[in-house]
């Protein structure tokens, strides 16, 4: 269950079941539209041939870079950010506030500028950006932008440029504060009542499909793919898991009023390159169980406190199928780890984040009593 929601994209998926809608609805329309019935005899059917999806040409594609698509009494836009930057890599630091649901981001992003330009456009929602963004070309001065723009119809942010950049690579630097949201969407709180009785919250994220640009300026778009670095600050008894493995971690601590709160800084490896809305972060207080794979991947199932013997099955059936595919296919688990992690509030059945599965409760847990 985990592997093939590892294995496989939502993505895909979506657009193979649509092709096959298509497919039948053309079908059935010319059955209805013949007079003779669709099956001429018990013995020997006619039979519906397969017929090729169509596909958009690469001028219709460029074309809808600007297209706006109308329906009967509304319009909408479909914004596709411009081409004039290639990102190769977010390195990303993220604190979030348990007291108050917000965050605080800074954003590293390492890009190429295509062709000369002034202006840089990324994709956000509900971030408030500091108006301190700077450019700094490879072997080159920074430049600051001289203004921050957002579009909250498009989700965009655009930073205008005093000069044009040249074509080459550099680094994009953005501040930025964010919400723990309650919408089950980009980086969210989920709350739960514990084994005591106490209302908690933990915080996880839904990226797919275009929600990552509420945890982060992006390029949300799926064909835009990127490496990710995550880093999370906050307190030290919490527990924080990502896509990939953890690479480093530094405690800190710091005068709170009348007594001293330790944070800590978990820093996760580089992930592969990958799509905005595969990226993945939890932090809470979390149990968990664990095993291997007989090709030595770490598999874990975590869980919100009190609940751990609900992830024995889970664990049980998460390396076996593992196992499996990686003997079916012929190919190793491309990944370092798996982890899987049961979210109270959460809209989906369960999210193929690389690395990180999340899912809902009631489809990962389960209590061998019942």
């Amino acid at each position: 269950m985990a592997a093939l929601g590892v294995l496989s994209s939502s993505v895909a998926k979506r657009c193979a079941l649509k092709s096959s809608a298509a497919v039948l609805s053309r079908a059935f329309l010319t059955t209805r539209a013949s007079s003779s019935p669709l099956f001429r005899s018990a013995a020997a059917p006619s039979r519906i041939q397969p017929q090729r999806a169509d596909f958009a040409s690469n001028s219709q594609v460029s074309l809808s870079r600007s297209s706006v698509m109308s329906s009967p009494g509304e319009q909408s836009a479909r914004y596709v950010l411009p081409d004039n930057i290639v990102i190769s890599e977010y390195d990303i630091h993220l604190k979030p506030n348990f007291d108050n649901f917000r965050f605080q981001g800074t954003s590293t992003i390492s890009l190429a500028v295509t062709k000369p330009t002034k202006t840089i456009k990324l994709n956000a929602k509900e971030l408030s950006i500091d108006p301190s963004v700077t450019y700094t070309p490879s072997g080159g001065s920074s430049v600051t932008a001289s203004s921050v723009s957002v579009s909250k119809a498009a989700t965009e942010c655009t930073f205008e440029f005093p000069e044009e950049l040249q074509p080459g690579e550099g680094e994009l630097a953005i501040e930025y504060v964010g919400t723990l949201n309650d919408q089950m969407a980009g980086f969210y709180r989920s709350g739960y009542i514990d084994q005591f009785g106490k209302k908690k919250y933990m915080l996880s994220t839904q990226m797919e499909a275009i929600d990552a640009r509420r945890a982060f300026p992006c390029v949300d778009e799926p064909e835009r793919k990127a490496v990710y670095k995550v880093t999370i600050t906050t307190e030290a008894d919490l527990q924080v898991i990502s896509n990939m493995p953890e690479s480093s971690r530094t405690i800190l601590t710091k005068d709170s009023g009348d007594k001293a709160v330790a944070y800590q800084t978990v820093s996760f490896m580089p992930s592969p390159k990958m799509s905005s809305y595969l990226v993945a972060f939890c932090v809470g207080e979390f149990e968990f169980v664990q095993g291997t794979t007989k090709n030595g991947t770490l598999v874990r199932v975590l869980c919100t406190p009190g609940k751990q013997a609900q992830c024995t099955f889970a664990l049980d059936v998460g390396i076996r199928c593992l196992q499996w595919y990686e003997d079916f296919f012929g190919i190793h688990y491309p990944l370092p780890k798996l982890d899987m992690i049961a979210v109270p509030d959460f809209a989906m059945g369960a999210m193929e984040n690389w690395g990180l599965v999340t899912y809902r409760e009631i489809d990962l847990l389960c209590d061998a009593d019942k």
